[in-house]
């Protein structure tokens, strides 16, 4: 059985990298509400992965993720014996509790935010070994300080600075560096990465 080693670690990028990476994780996850709707139609993933791919402006691998993430939901869904039809993104408590007419205004603004940070705050890649680790988040080291390159469309990346406290981020970092293949799941949480 292969071990899964998961690792936290926190992005620290500028105001006008905020900007971007919101549009990107706001983009990607559009495409996957889109593509699990799709999949409900019975669509496939081959059929799904070209036009989501002209629908979002988002490369393949990007788009092959966010395929993948909705079929996960949908099949966890009909694992658990609920309705498919009333998957509700950022969770359906916290979509309950914005709709209680009971919340004072900074209860609701409070949920609200958790809840889009749920619904659009997330952006996940696989890693790959024949691309050397992984082509769209790739963990990078200069000078000492470790960058997360973020593939952004276009032949255009981000650069932003990755820091871990993690007891085992030495080691993992040199296997990333290795071009061993790793998954990264970016999500936001109260203006932090």
């Amino acid at each position: 059985m292969k071990q899964i080693i998961t690792i936290q670690a926190r992005l620290f990028p500028k105001k006008e990298e905020k900007e971007c990476l919101d549009n990107l994780m706001r983009n990607w996850n559009s495409c996957k509400r889109y593509a699990y709707n799709r999949l409900l139609e019975g669509k496939t993933r081959k059929e799904l992965k070209k036009e989501l791919q002209q629908m979002f402006n988002l490369n393949s691998r990007y788009v092959d993720d966010a395929i993948l993430e909705a079929s996960e939901v949908l099949q966890s869904t009909k694992e658990l014996g609920e309705n498919p039809r009333k998957v509700i993104f950022g969770g359906k408590d916290l979509f309950f509790e914005l709709k209680s007419k009971h919340l004072c205004i900074k209860q609701r603004q409070k949920y609200k935010k958790e809840w889009e940070d749920k619904r659009k705050g997330t952006l996940f890649s696989r890693g790959d070994k024949t691309k050397q680790g992984n082509l769209n988040l790739r963990v990078i080291e200069e000078k000492g300080q470790f960058f997360l390159r973020i593939n952004t469309g276009n032949r255009k990346w981000l650069f932003i600075q990755l820091k871990s406290s993690h007891k085992k981020w030495r080691k993992f970092a040199e296997a990333m560096l290795n071009s061993c293949p790793y998954s990264i799941r970016l999500q936001r949480k109260n203006n932090k990465y």
